[in-house]
């Protein structure tokens, strides 16, 4: 595995990472830029690019800047970008208010941006999308479609949602998991032919894995069960060959900081199936967090070639502030090449 720094700028907090191969070759990474964590005077959406799969980066550009105070300013967020079968690409970041409250997660609203190359974007548009931290924007069964998550009113609890756009407006939402005494969010989307599945933390606080639900009809979504991702938070999965990747936080409780970032290679049965006996899979290291005020795990990944992958993470570590640091990650740094078959339960 090799470790680069793609951006590290004296008294800037970034965070939020995402990247995405597009169609001419280059990786384009987006991230947040504010004072912390928690946003409080500015918020800024920025881009930046790679020719030699992620080891260097230049042409930064502020995508999108708000400024003064987050309590009654909107704020950028959360920016994910995506590489559409049409070749275009396409961002998605959610427009917040702070502090959170009960009422923060539906006046927030998702804008996109779109490119035809990765060169010139247009946007922001506004999508009537509610909720925060949006999944990568996903096709789906010739629509597009990005999740988000919300504060239940039935339960009271974080709940996940999907939303659908064919030719028309944005649609929904689509309630995937509402789950009593689980707070279930920031999910990923995943399919296997007419199948699909989300991927999602669980935000109570507790230190419990990831948590899936299936719909394999179209309609219904299962009810809520664990996936074998200890303290996943912030999960972002994918396919990597005949196998799911899985990049996240580990966070093991409220008395724990955060210091890890893992990765995760998964069997499809793992994520798709309903037996207990079929989680197989391993987890492997990315990176830890040196630094006394830890904070990291926020990824996004994409692949290289079919044998290497680039992930994009925010750290403290040696920093005054986050950092956005890269990783090229090759399927031999997981599992070793003579080895590199079926994951079974005694590797």
């Amino acid at each position: 595995m090799e470790r680069f720094t793609v951006s590290c700028r004296e008294g800037v907090y970034e965070c939020f990472p995402d990247v995405a191969k597009l169609s001419d070759g280059r990786l384009v990474g987006v991230w947040r830029e504010s004072e912390g964590h928690v946003p409080r005077g500015y918020t800024r959406i920025v881009l930046a690019s790679s020719e030699d799969d992620g080891v260097t980066w230049g042409g930064r550009e502020v995508l999108a800047e708000t400024s003064g105070p987050v309590t009654r300013t909107p704020g950028w967020n959360c920016p994910r970008i995506s590489s559409l079968e049409d070749g275009r690409a396409v961002i998605a970041c959610d427009l917040n208010y702070w502090p959170e409250g009960e009422r923060m997660y539906r006046r927030t609203r998702v804008h996109l941006w779109w490119s035809e190359d990765g060169s010139r974007w247009e946007g922001p548009d506004s999508t009537g999308i509610w909720g925060i931290v949006p999944d990568k924007v996903r096709e789906l069964n010739g629509a597009l479609a990005i999740g988000t998550h919300e504060r239940s009113p039935e339960t009271g609890n974080l709940r996940q949602l999907l939303w659908r756009r064919g030719d028309g407006a944005w649609e929904g939402p689509e309630v995937v998991a509402d789950e009593p005494g689980l707070n279930l969010c920031e999910g990923t989307l995943v399919q296997r032919e007419e199948e699909r599945a989300f991927i999602m933390r669980e935000n109570s606080g507790r230190g419990l894995p990831g948590y899936k639900a299936v719909c394999r009809d179209g309609k219904r979504w299962s009810k809520p069960s664990q996936v074998p991702l200890p303290g996943c938070h912030r999960p972002v999965a994918g396919w990597w060959g005949d196998r799911i990747l899985v990049t996240y936080r580990c966070y093991m409780g409220r008395e724990v900081e955060n210091t890890l970032v893992l990765g995760a290679l998964l069997d499809p049965e793992s994520v798709f199936e309903d037996d207990l006996n079929a989680r197989k899979g391993r987890i492997f290291f990315l990176d830890y967090d040196r630094s006394p005020t830890p904070d990291t795990g926020y990824t996004g990944w994409c692949e290289i070639d079919d044998d290497r992958i680039f992930v994009i993470n925010y750290i403290v570590d040696d920093s005054r502030t986050a950092q956005i640091r890269g990783y090229q990650v090759a399927r031999d740094d997981i599992l070793a090449e003579a080895r590199w078959g079926k994951i079974t339960g005694d590797q």
